[in-house]
């Protein structure tokens, strides 16, 4: 009876969560479709619509933002590198496994095709020696990769928002507010409401 208890609160539990999480990614994307909206209407930004299609609305924040000068150079569409960026590691994050899995099928054929095929201990020290290492470099040189270019993303990701909220706060408080919508939820969406109608400070977005 306890454990039929337990499991129906466990369940109960799960689905709360599950609910909250649904309902906290749908306001995040009314209020910050809301906000990049209203914030590119009144800057008269073609296409304000894209604020509330996916995909198209990071490369519409981007617009927003403008040109952003990174290292000395100037990037044109940071949103467009926004979008990229995530789709380049996962690339990268398929051809280090497809790598894996070529070097692990070509090293068990190659054994299959040895004399020592009938040696089970054959098998058991070339699977739990070599390959093994082989696995762990690889698995380690897929975390930094996807580390690294999630990194950049990010660092991009806080200074669009930066040059965002520059118009319309000092610059040391958007790159507060630019920083602190990377660790938590749902406060890049809320400052974007918050500020869609706020007039600007004169400072160049």
């Amino acid at each position: 009876m306890n454990e039929e208890r337990f499991a129906m609160m466990f369940v109960a539990l799960y689905l709360v969560v599950i609910v909250v999480l649904m309902l906290g990614g749908l306001l995040s994307y009314i209020l910050k479709g809301v906000g990049l909206y209203t914030l590119g209407k009144r800057r008269g930004l073609e296409n304000p619509w894209l604020a509330f299609i996916p995909y198209a609305r990071t490369y519409f924040q981007g617009e927003l933002c403008g040109p952003l000068k990174v290292a000395k150079k100037e990037m044109k569409h940071p949103g467009l590198w926004m979008i990229l960026l995530p789709i380049f590691g996962s690339i990268i994050s398929g051809i280090f496994v497809a790598i894996v899995y070529a070097i692990l099928l070509g090293s068990l054929l190659g054994l299959a095709g040895s004399t020592r095929m009938t040696d089970p201990s054959a098998w058991a020290s070339y699977l739990g020696g070599h390959m093994v290492i082989l696995l762990l470099v690889m698995y380690v040189l897929l975390i930094l990769v996807n580390l690294i270019i999630g990194g950049i993303n990010s660092a991009l990701t806080a200074l669009v928002n930066r040059r965002i909220y520059s118009a319309f706060t000092t610059d040391t408080h958007a790159v507060f507010h630019g920083v602190m919508g990377l660790f938590i939820p749902l406060y890049t969406a809320i400052y974007l409401f918050m500020i869609r109608n706020r007039e600007a400070n004169g400072t160049a977005v």
